[in-house]
């Protein structure tokens, strides 16, 4: 009966940080303002749970991992515009280096043959199978 109970809570404290404004954020936050807001979901935990410490620890928790999700939103927001930069400037390097494998492949597609060209092995053991 007491692992249905926790099982119970789990499930609605999942729900609760799923629906909760973790992922309906749309514009983006600073990290001053992540900490405001992850400040009044503790106060706000304390208020509703004052001296019943099982039921504000997972409250706790829920803005704990809105904080992170908040703060994390704020770091991709602000390294996103450098990440796109290096991967435009890094695409000639990459197109340069697939031509010389390409170069390279030919080369020696040149010098020792095309597939057509080889030796079947299939003729040497067709004498010699069992």
């Amino acid at each position: 009966m007491r692992l249905v109970k926790s099982g119970g809570l789990l499930v609605a404290l999942i729900g609760t940080f799923l629906s909760s404004s973790v992922f309906a954020q749309t514009a983006a936050e600073t990290s001053s303002q992540c900490a405001a807001t992850f400040e009044q979901c503790q106060a706000q935990c304390t208020i509703e749970h004052e001296n019943d410490n099982i039921r504000r620890a997972p409250c706790m928790t829920v803005c704990s991992g809105q904080y992170a999700a908040c703060d994390a939103g704020v770091v991709y927001d602000t390294a996103k515009p450098w990440v796109d930069d290096k991967i435009e400037k890094s695409k000639p390097w990459f197109e340069e280096q697939a031509d010389k494998a390409k170069s390279l492949f030919d080369d020696l597609m040149k010098e020792y043959g095309s597939d057509n060209e080889l030796e079947n092995p299939q003729k040497k053991t067709k004498d010699n199978s069992i």
